[in-house]
């Protein structure tokens, strides 16, 4: 009888004290799954570090103009499929209330 008494007296604190060891047990998971350290590896120095595509890459970025090439995908039988779906929206001629934040009368 004084055990469920007990229990029955503390049983907040018992589900808080529970809530709390499962959830400081989620964060140190966590953190262990965060913290976990990456091998290092290291590669021989005598390599290139930017590949040839990367070089391309900067050479077409300082580049000052931008040359798109012909659109000639847009004729192909899947861009003719595309739909516009797109609307024109008009002003709405009805204005609403001069003072939003004013009292509804």
């Amino acid at each position: 009888m004084q055990v469920t008494n007990f229990l029955s007296e503390k049983k907040s604190i018992i589900i808080e004290i529970t809530i709390l060891c499962v959830f400081l047990g989620a964060l140190y998971y966590g953190y262990t799954l965060i913290s976990e350290q990456t091998p290092v590896t290291t590669e021989n120095t005598s390599q290139q570090l930017y590949g040839p595509n990367f070089t391309m890459l900067f050479k077409v970025i300082n580049e000052d103009r931008v040359v798109l090439g012909p659109l000639s995908f847009m004729d192909s039988s899947i861009a003719r499929q595309l739909e516009d779906f797109s609307e024109v929206i008009s002003p709405n001629p009805v204005r609403g209330r001069e003072n939003p934040f004013a009292p509804y009368r």
